[in-house]
């Protein structure tokens, strides 16, 4: 049985997972901000004072520019838009590294202040529960980013598509991949 998918439909659904990752974030920071912000009395968290915690201040605004300019990426992708250097493989590379930067710098801080032994300990409350949940989004989404900027980044330097357009005749690449039964009946991929 062969299989042929195109690179640009690749692309897509990695953008896609990405959105998925930062709605995600985006729910479980706003929940963190709205606790933090409105403690309920006798709260010992902060000695019942309200706060913000810079960590997930960074990661909504991360998730927030990523819910903006994800779907124009994708737009461009799909409906292959030429538009001058806004749909350029540089300018995309360019941007995904911005993009990384945020969510790397609010992962890791996050992760710091909450480490995984700390949330470990309090897992029955349903704020750990939520920063649990807050971490693993994070990280889902600087994964799928990182997945994003290095193939693009690979793609540009093999291809010296650095001023071509992300859309153009590097993306429209097709991936074949087959497979074979042996006398034994499983499947071996070639």
């Amino acid at each position: 049985m062969t299989r042929a998918v195109e690179l640009r439909k690749i692309r897509l659904g990695l953008y896609f997972v990405l959105l998925i990752w930062t709605f995600l974030l985006l729910a479980t920071c706003a929940a963190r901000i709205a606790y933090t912000q409105n403690l309920p009395k006798g709260d010992t968290l902060n000695g019942g004072n309200d706060f913000t915690d810079p960590s997930v201040a960074e990661l909504l605004f991360a998730a927030i520019i990523t819910l903006l300019l994800a779907p124009c990426v994708m737009a461009i992708i799909h409906k292959r838009m030429e538009r001058g250097m806004l749909s350029r493989t540089w300018f995309e590379v360019a941007l995904l590294f911005v993009l990384w930067m945020f969510w790397l710098g609010g992962t890791a801080a996050a992760t710091n202040v909450w480490p995984a032994d700390v949330l470990a300990r309090c897992v029955r409350f349903s704020q750990c529960q939520l920063l649990q949940a807050l971490l693993a989004f994070a990280w889902l989404g600087w994964i799928t980013l990182t997945v994003l900027l290095l193939g693009t980044l690979y793609f540009a330097v093999t291809e010296r598509a650095w001023h071509s357009h992300m859309n153009g005749a590097w993306a429209d690449r097709t991936f074949v991949f087959s497979r074979k039964l042996t006398t034994e009946g499983s499947a071996n991929a070639v």
